[in-house]
């Protein structure tokens, strides 16, 4: 799996675009920091008694490509060499340390690195063994999740087809003998400016699996009709685990270009936090070289926690900007834009305890209250008067809908929590309150999961009048989502998803919230209280979004938006 740099002064204008053309961007963009293709030292020198190579430093070469030719760390060389920074100079001679090359053949197995797109199935079938059994050769990985490419995978060879891995080491042995592709030499990246007067640099890290796309070589172009699609080029793959974090990609690019134009210098770098387990540290490496103002990313909690745990500067705003992730609380400057399970359910309770009507707390079985969902209904109860005597709880068998049927009001607004995210047990039992509602006059309180859920239609939720919370809302027929959805469709050819309008929502309003106040962002962050395009915005205490919409799916078929 590749980490790729970018650092880029993008003016969408300026570019010819296709579509996805974010994935092509990532692999090689014109002006992008790029790695030179290390060619190893071909031996070893034995120097005090330590078997090492000695690499002369080339232009375009980083500690990091070095790093990826040799099989090793970045610390380790850094260490080998008494490097305090990644920094290097032309011609120098770095020692680095001796590894055993890659075997593919042991008397016992066959050693495949694996290609893009490959699955412990598809090597199975590959090479006539039973996916059962590569399975348990290789613990720990799904027989049907693509492999990050350079996997090892072992394949026993007591029932491995001989024919097939001939043929797959002569492929392996012709990519290594193939003559690499010429590209213009590069200078080493220098050093970058200590600061930007009135601009910001931000690092934006997400997981793009580069290595799991097919792309076409820099110098192509890929031929597309008018709607952008390209189904018969075959130089062409998207895997569809880089298509999201593309698309958000694609929404951060559209805020900086909006606030490039007007006035404010902005140096993007992009970096790709994949899958393999040492990615997030070599990140944190290109990270700290960068220094960036801001960091977007990453989207997993353990990436973002190895991320936070090496950064050099830690007052440094770290957004954490898609789902709720508590465990990283501890890091000082983290800014969490999804509200925790607390702030979600405290909004909730706030607003059921002035609400007029009798409120019933349906408690889901056992087996379908596993989170901080099940605490809605205690919750709710601290804030109503008297201590919530008013408000009814039936515990629900999954079974029995005539007691509760008998619980509801009429001529009364039966406002109804069921605090789970179950979506099995929510589909079981929300037709059915559906269907009483045109008897009863009922408000359901649920969750944003539920708005995912498949087993249930959205012409329920109408019915239930549905009303939820949420951090970000896109109304399609909003002026700003108009506007923004002929943007994006003019750049990048495509429809723009729900991801594309976060990233560009947490680009432009962290950044324009840097450049007003600098060194002060993360102080000056706590009090914000702010409507965004799509989003909620509310830090009052902390770094913690409590900002939300109440959407309501209103009987009358229409969702209405309220801060």
């Amino acid at each position: 799996m590749d980490v790729i740099v970018q650092i880029l002064r993008f003016i969408p204008g300026d570019s010819k675009v296709f579509p996805f053309i974010f994935a092509a961007w990532l692999a090689a963009f014109p002006g992008a920091v790029a790695s030179q293709e290390v060619q190893r030292s071909p031996s070893a020198v034995v120097i005090g008694g330590r078997q090492l190579y000695l690499h002369r430093v080339e232009a375009g070469q980083t500690l990091y490509s070095i790093a990826r030719a040799y099989e090793v760390t970045v610390e380790e060389i850094r260490e080998m060499n008494g490097k305090a920074d990644n920094a290097l100079a032309l011609g120098e001679i770095l020692r680095v340390p001796f590894v055993e090359p890659y075997r593919p053949l042991d008397d016992s197995y066959y050693y495949h690195k694996s290609l893009p797109g490959e699955t412990l199935y598809s090597l199975a079938r590959q090479f006539g063994l039973r996916a059962r059994q590569v399975s348990r050769d290789n613990p720990g990985r799904d027989e049907r999740e693509a492999l990050p490419p350079g996997t090892i995978v072992r394949l026993s060879l007591k029932q491995v087809d001989r024919a097939a891995v001939a043929r797959a080491m002569q492929r392996e042995e012709a990519s290594r003998n193939a003559p690499p592709v010429e590209l213009p030499e590069e200078p080493l990246p220098a050093p970058v400016e200590e600061s930007l007067e009135g601009g910001a640099r931000v690092s934006v890290l997400l997981p793009f699996g580069i290595g799991e796309n097919k792309l076409p070589e820099w110098y192509e172009v890929i031929e597309t009709d008018e709607e952008g699609r390209h189904p018969r080029d075959e130089r062409w793959r998207l895997s569809p685990k880089s298509e999201p974090f593309l698309e958000f990609y694609g929404g951060v690019l559209l805020a900086v270009d909006s606030l490039k134009r007007a006035g404010n210098e902005i140096v993007l770098q992009a970096l790709d936090t994949g899958q393999d387990a040492s990615l997030p540290d070599l990140v944190a490496d290109e990270v700290n070289r960068f220094a960036p103002h801001l960091i977007i990313g990453p989207v997993s909690a353990d990436a973002c926690a190895r991320v936070a745990e090496r950064l050099q500067r830690r007052d440094v705003p770290l957004v954490y900007p898609l789902e709720r992730a508590g465990e990283l609380e501890h890091f000082p400057n983290l800014v969490q834009v999804h509200g925790s399970a607390h702030a979600l359910l405290d909004a909730m309770a706030r607003w059921l305890a002035g609400q007029q009507g009798h409120i019933l707390a349906i408690i889901p079985p056992d087996n379908g209250a596993r989170g901080e969902e099940a605490e809605l209904p205690d919750r709710t109860r601290r804030y109503l008067p008297d201590g919530g005597e008013d408000m009814t709880v039936f515990p629900w068998d999954g079974l029995n809908f005539t007691g509760l049927k008998e619980l509801l009001r009429p001529g009364q607004e039966n406002i109804i929590l069921f605090p789970t995210l179950d979506e099995a047990l929510a589909s079981r039992l929300l037709p059915v309150l559906s269907a009483w509602a045109e008897r009863f006059r009922v408000t359901v309180v649920g969750f944003p999961e539920w708005l995912k859920f498949t087993a249930v239609d959205e012409e329920t939720f109408f019915k239930l009048n549905l009303t939820v919370f949420q951090t970000d809302h896109v109304d399609s027929e909003s002026p700003a989502a108009l506007a923004f959805a002929e943007k994006y469709r003019k750049y990048f050819r495509a429809e723009p998803s729900l991801m594309a309008y976060k990233g560009f929502d947490a680009a432009f309003f962290f950044i324009s919230h840097l450049i007003a106040h600098r060194d002060r962002a993360l102080e000056a962050l706590s009090g914000v209280d702010a409507t965004s395009s799509f989003t909620r915005f509310r830090f009052a205490p902390g770094l913690e979004n409590s900002g939300f919409f109440r959407v309501n799916y209103a009987p009358s078929f229409e969702i209405k938006v309220t801060p």
